[in-house]
């Protein structure tokens, strides 16, 4: 029988190897030690598991033409990261050895973050740290969705922004979420609020998180009361949020996930 590559989950083809002859790269190890229950074909009907569960030593392991296990040279892995990957509730890899502060007001505070990455190099990292934001997803019975056109003049763009705004500290994220949609547009959310999703749009640098809630119905109270988001407040098609989607009018990652989230659990744009 022909032997076979190591079929790894998020691996591209043409990276798998040959665990009897090829020596992978270092990105290649780390994705191998990543992957989930990835079945590799050895020889006539043997056939080897390994897991995230499966202690590291054995990605450094092939089974030669015999059947005999062998370690595999040239295969490396940092210890720390390889510690950290058999176990996804962990950190793979990465410490935190302290964080200072190095500029705070209301709205924004820039840390210093002192950290250790899987390689063993240690460097200070700035973070960024925003409040958390509420959202307002509120759909009528018509699939049309409440939103207010406007201008954001850090990105210079104009376009629709569901309504939301920074939940105060003691304040229940829904309760800010109708809130804010009654301030900002004159319309009050009906009815009893359904969480429909929660994320962090910058993990990457930013801890800015955001919970989305969804109410199916508002009642017409007044004008909006809120001067400084200054809008035309409307109601809009969801049909039409791929086309805004495509034409970058559909601004910041509140609405885009809150709207995109909500069409794919219900199966897409109708019509």
């Amino acid at each position: 029988m022909p032997r076979q590559p190591f079929p790894t989950r998020g691996v591209k083809p043409q990276q798998h190897i040959d665990i009897y002859s090829g020596q992978p790269d270092s990105l290649t190890i780390l994705r191998l030690a990543e992957a989930h229950q990835a079945p590799a074909t050895t020889t006539g009907t043997s056939t080897h598991q390994i897991s995230t569960k499966t202690s590291i030593v054995h990605f450094w392991t092939a089974i030669n033409g015999t059947g005999e296990v062998g370690h595999m040279p040239g295969w490396w892995v940092p210890a720390a990261y390889a510690a950290g990957v058999t176990d996804e509730r962990g950190t793979g890899g990465w410490q935190r050895f302290g964080e200072k502060t190095v500029y705070d007001n209301r709205w924004v505070r820039l840390g210093l973050v002192d950290v250790g990455a899987p390689n063993g190099e240690r460097w200070d990292y700035h973070v960024v740290h925003l409040d958390r934001i509420a959202v307002a997803l509120i759909v009528d019975d018509q699939d049309w969705v409440l939103m207010l056109w406007r201008y954001r003049f850090v990105t210079k763009q104009w376009g629709f922004e569901l309504l939301g705004g920074l939940v105060d500290a003691g304040e229940d994220a829904a309760a800010t979420a109708a809130r804010e949609a009654e301030e900002e547009s004159g319309w009050r959310p009906l009815g009893e609020p359904e969480h429909l999703v929660s994320f962090e749009p910058l993990p990457g640098q930013v801890t800015a998180p955001v919970d989305v809630f969804l109410w199916r119905g508002a009642k017409r109270i007044g004008e909006p009361t809120d001067t400084e988001e200054v809008g035309r407040v409307e109601w809009v098609p969801l049909s039409r949020v791929p086309e805004l989607v495509q034409r970058q009018e559909l601004l910041g990652a509140g609405t885009l996930v809150a709207l995109l989230y909500y069409l794919a659990s219900r199966g897409g744009v109708a019509g």
